[in-house]
């Protein structure tokens, strides 16, 4: 008699994982598509401060608009990515932490990306691809 291999319960969790995947990136998208349509033609730190502070009427002189703008500065300098692509990864990165439960805000996600962009600069001095470091970051903040 031929043994039968049992993958079902191995499927399910990688099927619900994938779900919950899908269901936050989707998320994610809707959310940086609502901003792009709130926030009209403002400059990605000062979306990402209203992001940060929860507030859409936030003065363009806050102090969170030139402390993105600084690490927005210093991660362009650093990666071969766009501000827009740092900006949305961040966000991204931002949404997972929050929903895995750890409660950062938006501007304590960029500045230790900016900290993690160090690390890896120290190992691999040429350009960096902001996305290997999102994840990279991801993983280490998850474990």
């Amino acid at each position: 008699m031929a043994r039968k291999l049992q993958f079902a319960p191995l499927i399910r969790v990688n099927r619900e994982k994938v779900i919950q995947m899908r269901k936050t990136l989707l998320a994610v998208a809707i959310f940086l598509l609502a901003t792009s349509t709130v926030f009209g033609g403002q400059p990605l730190e000062y979306m990402l401060a209203c992001i940060n502070t929860n507030n859409v009427a936030l003065r363009a002189n806050h102090p969170d608009v030139k402390k993105f703008c600084n690490l927005l500065d210093t991660l362009e300098r650093r990666c071969r990515n766009s501000r827009k692509a740092i900006s949305d990864m961040t966000v991204t990165c931002y949404e997972l932490l929050n929903e895995y439960g750890i409660k950062i805000t938006l501007l304590e996600t960029m500045t230790e990306l900016l900290g993690f962009t160090h690390l890896m600069q120290k190992m691999d001095p040429k350009m960096l691809d902001f996305t290997q470091i999102a994840a990279g970051y991801l993983t280490a903040r998850t474990k």
